[in-house]
């Protein structure tokens, strides 16, 4: 397929996997996930409620955790779909681009992975200080309100 179609095509296959998963907990597993796992679901509603397109797309780029959990807790969560599914497909971009490099024959050459790394790397964490400012602004706003 080459790098662009498999970017596109394994970036939408993957999507569609988590857009699955999300409603299979959804509409079937929400009463048991919520019972199983309340606290944690409610510590991701908690985390994810400000900025949740963002947020999520960050949890993609990061490879930390499990893509089943995140869209078994999100499905039965209360995030709404779109930034959900929206931010996971942004954020699934730069694995599918490595994945279609190597697919393509890009696998031999090292500097590829480690310049998308780096981007990648580059992109979370202006995400991350975008977020942080966000957050600090509107507590600082809270306050402000609090005390008028």
């Amino acid at each position: 397929m080459g790098v662009s179609l498999g970017t596109v095509f394994s970036t939408l296959a993957t999507t569609l996997g988590a857009a699955a998963c999300f409603y299979t907990a959804r509409l079937l597993l929400r009463p048991t996930l919520t019972r199983r796992f309340g606290r944690r679901m409610a510590a991701f509603d908690r985390a994810v409620i400000d900025d949740p397109l963002l947020k999520i797309m960050l949890i993609r780029l990061l490879p930390v955790g499990s893509n089943l959990l995140t869209n078994l807790v999100g499905g039965a969560s209360g995030i709404r779909a779109f930034p959900f599914l929206a931010g996971s497909a942004l954020g699934y971009i730069p694995q599918m681009l490595v994945f279609a490099l190597a697919g393509a024959g890009f696998g031999n050459a090292n500097h590829y992975p480690v310049l998308l790394g780096a981007a990648g790397f580059v992109v979370a964490s202006a995400i991350g200080a975008m977020l942080y400012r966000n957050r600090r602004v509107r507590n600082l706003s809270a306050t402000v309100s609090d005390e008028f």
